[in-house]
């Protein structure tokens, strides 16, 4: 915030804010638009297809999600790219990742092939998921099973139904989607099935979803494993 001009006879004014920054409705476009800036004068080149993710020659990438930074590629260039915007920006902590935006993140190995390694797990947010949907049908167990989705071209009568989950379906799907679409595209095609319905939501579209949970009660245990050059 620029102060007035004719507060420059004060050697350190004082403004007083009325609403907290993030309360402006133009908060979050004036710090995107800042932080281009910024980055483009360091030579960062956006990707138009993915908002707030940028990259710079060689195998260096940054993300930026509202305030948070990730920036990822070999050691040495990481840590001078850190050191050249934080002279810009004022970063209140440096750590090496472990977690972003509730994905555990294990260290990314450079092999000695020239291929990097990278291994997402979401185990927490899995369970997390689970145990709300047993709560929301009220169970105590669920029964295994070996995939996420079956054949279900053939529907019974009475599936056309109004569903027992439709009052809460959008929230199980959402964090289903979240989930798949972050590190288990195992989910992806039941998921997306399930998403279907959510408008309509039907007897039918319950037995996918149970399904689903069906499956990730006893998988939550799987990881992303990544390997590019």
């Amino acid at each position: 915030m620029l102060r007035p001009t004719s507060w420059n006879v004060f050697k350190d004014p004082v403004i007083k804010i009325k609403r907290a920054l993030y309360g402006l409705k133009r908060s979050g476009f004036d710090w995107n638009k800042k932080a281009n800036e910024i980055l483009s004068s360091l030579k960062w080149t956006e990707v138009r297809d993915y908002g707030g993710g940028f990259f710079i020659r060689a195998k260096s990438v940054l993300i930026l999600y509202v305030d948070d930074l990730l920036l990822a590629g070999p050691v040495d260039q990481v840590n001078g790219f850190m050191t050249e915007i934080s002279d810009k920006i004022k970063l209140s902590k440096i750590c090496v990742l472990d977690e972003f935006l509730g994905i555990r993140v294990s260290p990314i190995f450079e092999l000695p092939t020239g291929f990097l390694e990278i291994t997402l797990s979401q185990v927490g947010y899995a369970k997390l998921l689970v145990e709300r949907y047993m709560q929301c049908v009220e169970v105590k167990q669920l029964k295994k099973a070996g995939t996420p989705a079956v054949d279900y071209a053939i529907q019974w009568e009475g599936d056309e139904k109004p569903g027992l989950q439709a009052g809460s379906c959008r929230t199980h799907v959402v964090g289903l989607l979240f989930l798949a679409r972050a590190t288990r595209p195992d989910l992806s095609y039941a998921v997306g099935l399930a998403a279907r319905y959510v408008s309509n939501w039907t007897v039918f579209a319950d037995k996918i979803l149970l399904r689903i949970f069906q499956y990730l009660a006893f998988h939550t245990d799987l990881d992303f494993f990544g390997e590019d050059c």
